[in-house]
């Protein structure tokens, strides 16, 4: 509601989504399948938990399109959120651009400096970011050999490079975007009559 509250206030703004994916990971069928029962009742509370979230997100989304601004949703590409109707219905009604592109375009690597790929998949209501995410597939030849996001190597993956956060920030901003982009605080302009200079 807080959020919700600043939207209104703020109209024309960006909102960005990029929820925890862990629970929509290909490697919860495996995780399902060898630990059994136990295992996927608290995958389904967690997963509920997720939803929760989606929607505090999908409520806040329509404020922001209301309003004017632009609505982007981040996760990797192949994680199994993306087929919930929820996700589909808001890409439908908000009439969003898909992006995919890879991390390794990016600079991403572990901590020992091999490029990890990555695959990601934004859609968003700014086809110009969509236009320009696109470019950024991977580029490696097909005997390259990346680093995998697994492990502890997991947790580097959930922070975007700083490249990546330059290329959307830089391309949401432009002037087809967002109508205008105040530099500083915009205020009224007081109008003073001519006054004769006091002696000293």
């Amino acid at each position: 509601q807080q959020l919700i509250q600043f939207a209104k206030s703020h109209p024309g703004i960006s909102l960005w989504g990029s929820l925890p994916c862990t629970v929509w990971s290909m490697r919860q069928h495996m995780a399902v399948k060898k630990h059994g029962q136990a295992y996927l009742d608290r995958l389904t509370k967690r997963r509920q938990e997720s939803l929760a979230l989606l929607r505090n997100f999908l409520d806040l989304a329509a404020v922001v399109r209301e309003l004017g601004g632009h609505v982007c949703f981040e996760w990797p590409k192949g994680a199994t959120g993306w087929m919930r109707k929820e996700v589909i219905s808001m890409i439908a009604e908000f009439g969003m651009s898909e992006a995919t592109f890879d991390g390794c375009r990016f600079g991403l690597t572990d901590s020992d400096g091999h490029s990890i790929k990555k695959p990601w998949r934004v859609v968003t209501t700014c086809s110009t970011l969509a236009e320009e995410l696109n470019h950024y597939k991977c580029s490696h030849g097909q005997k390259f050999k990346h680093s995998l996001a697994e492990g502890s190597k997991t947790k580097l993956t959930a922070f975007y490079p700083e490249q990546m956060c330059r290329v959307i920030l830089s391309t949401l901003f432009r002037q087809h975007c967002h109508k205008h982009i105040p530099a500083m605080t915009i205020q009224p302009v007081t109008i003073h009559e001519h006054r004769e200079k006091e002696p000293l």
